[in-house]
């Protein structure tokens, strides 16, 4: 039982880590090419705005 414990909180952190690494990463680009905007940022990652992304997710 205990070996599921560990597991879990190994993976359970490497999950987490490399979600804070992503976002890391993307405010580095952001500061690197000067461009500071959230929603900027959001539509050079996702090729669309936040409200046309959350548009498609609704037509889902």
């Amino acid at each position: 039982m205990e070996f599921y414990y560990t597991m879990n909180r190994i993976l359970g952190f490497s999950v987490l880590f490399r979600a804070s690494l992503a976002w890391l990463l993307a405010l580095g680009q952001i500061f690197k090419n000067g461009k500071t905007s959230i929603h900027s940022a959001f539509k050079r990652f996702t090729g669309m705005s936040p409200i046309e992304y959350r548009d498609s997710r609704l037509k889902r």
